[in-house]
């Protein structure tokens, strides 16, 4: 009984139970939910990494095809041009009317139809290999997301655990043991078996009060008969018994007085708890009785439209969401697509850290070989002094443009500005990159050659030293089919220079003097 009481005020605590349970179970469920998807998502992903691997290289062999194509178709074009020259017709490239030896067209030679079909399949390739790396993107993404997930679900699955164990023994122990319908059947059975003792104890009461009522009404009935008995001038009850000569018609006159002071009794017993009941009561007003009545329903009625115009307005805000999720799932598929782009539109616009747009980066390419080219002279010319390179660094913010230089000391070992070169060092980096630019363009363009260079003064601000460093320098361009001319006031120059033009400036106008050795 005490186990039953027991189990009966912890009802409140079960249900409790019973409510983390479901949760726990849920969570439970949830977790090997996303322990699976986390572990498909895992395994598309690798195909997702394998597959675009694969088209990487496919991309990156077809871009081979196309740059050594159109590499050799590049350099075919001479031959090409050759094939179409004639005697005494002109050249298209140097104007000549005599071709002793024209270029031979090479028998491999890839056509523009060739060099377009391998450009669109090495643009097919680079579109394939681009969506490939969204989904792998948006597949990490999910990845992440349901790592995240997972974390947030064994926070909730331990301190569900934790509340579990802090339950009382018998408490975790019944709902381990028992289904919630079980406990809601017991619950149930408790509370009838309640509910039928209490109508027993109430009956109980109820005899015992009638009992002792007869029980006090035998002892008055008793008394009274002892009274009458010594009133008659019987001694005892057996000389009255003797006394009798009717015996029956006695006792049923008895038994009518007996029932007639147990129902005098009886209804003094109900006119006292009548009385009790409308003590305090009032007489109610039924006209004012019936005016609440129409007024509540009157007040049924209004709530009754209200209801069906909240249902109404629900169902219509139900299709907004609805609509609303299927936009939001479409807008999330665009903005995905379009932070693509906009990654690429910011590559391209300079909208990057180092503030490069695409044609800043392919000039910043060509520029790189121009200064490598023209740090070969530099470092002739300043005696391994000093040496070019492009400012990688963002130095204005509010600039796209990146193709600033700066200097290297070797003997201080920083860079510094190109600007606090003296005049003499200036000249220097301006005729190695003049040098270098000729060296990448001759190098790039295959047919092309620069064999003539012309100098218009600057040696006026050279020491011995750097002139001496210069000469050498140009010279050594001489020595390789090349035409140098400089234009100079420098005596040192004509010492060193033997081919020369002279110009004497007289009143009567300037004089030529050629010098050739």
């Amino acid at each position: 009984k005490e186990q039953n009481t027991a189990f009966y005020q912890s009802r409140e605590k079960i249900k409790v139970a019973y409510e983390q349970r479901k949760e726990l179970e849920t969570a439970e469920h949830q977790y090997r939910e996303l322990i699976c998807r986390r572990k498909e998502i895992e395994v598309e992903l690798c195909k997702l990494q394998e597959t675009y691997l694969k088209a990487e290289e496919e991309e990156e062999n077809e871009k081979q095809a196309y740059e050594h194509a159109e590499k050799a178709y590049r350099h075919g074009i001479a031959g090409i041009l050759g094939e179409e020259l004639g005697e005494n017709l002109p050249c298209p490239v140097c104007g000549s009317v005599h071709h002793p030896s024209p270029a031979k067209r090479e028998a491999k030679m890839p056509d523009e139809k060739m060099l377009r079909e391998l450009k669109q399949v090495y643009l097919e390739r680079q579109q394939k290999r681009i969506e490939l790396h969204a989904k792998t993107a948006a597949c990490v993404s999910r990845v992440d997301e349901t790592k995240k997930q997972i974390g947030e679900l064994e926070g909730v699955r331990k301190k569900l655990r934790a509340k579990e164990e802090e339950m009382l023994p018998f408490i975790r122990n019944y709902t381990a043991q028992h289904t919630e319908i079980q406990f809601q059947k017991e619950i149930t059975a408790y509370e009838s078996a309640l509910a039928v003792l209490a109508e027993k104890q109430k009956k109980r009461d109820l005899d015992k009060r009638e009992h002792n009522l007869k029980a006090e009404n035998v002892r008055q009935l008793k008394a009274e008969f002892a009274d009458c008995l010594k009133q008659a001038g019987f001694k005892k009850e057996a000389d009255y018994r003797e006394a009798l000569t009717e015996e029956g018609t006695i006792g049923k006159l008895r038994n009518k007085i007996q029932t007639y002071k147990q129902q005098c009794h009886a209804n003094e017993e109900m006119l006292l708890h009548l009385v009790k009941e409308t003590q305090n009561a009032g007489k109610e007003d039924v006209q004012q009785l019936a005016l609440e009545l129409k007024e509540q329903q009157e007040q049924k009625k209004i709530l009754l439209k209200t209801q069906m115009d909240l249902g109404t307005l629900y169902k219509s805000m139900e299709r907004g969401l609805k609509s609303l999720k299927e936009k939001l799932v479409l807008l999330n598929q665009l903005m995905e697509r379009y932070s693509l782009l906009k990654d690429l539109d910011d590559a391209a616009n300079g909208n990057n850290k180092k503030r490069l747009v695409f044609e800043q980066y392919v000039l910043a390419a060509y520029f790189e070989n121009i200064l490598n080219a023209a740090n070969i002279r530099l470092r002739m010319m300043s005696g391994g002094r000093y040496e070019l390179r492009r400012v990688s660094e963002v130095t204005d913010g509010r600039s796209k443009d990146n193709l600033e230089i700066e200097v290297l000391d070797y003997y201080t070992g920083k860079y510094r500005s190109v600007k606090t070169l003296s005049g003499g060092e200036s000249f220097k980096a301006s005729l190695a990159l003049a040098l270098g630019m000729s060296d990448v363009v001759q190098a790039g363009s295959g047919g092309i050659r620069v064999e003539a260079l012309f100098i218009d003064e600057g040696f006026g601000s050279l020491d011995s030293e750097s002139v001496e460093q210069a000469c050498m320098t140009l010279l050594s361009l001489v020595e390789k089919d090349r035409l140098i001319g400089i234009i100079s006031h420098v005596p040192e120059l004509s010492e060193k220079i033997e081919s020369q033009i002279r110009i004497q400036k007289t009143s009567a106008g300037s004089n030529i003097e050629v010098m050739v050795s």
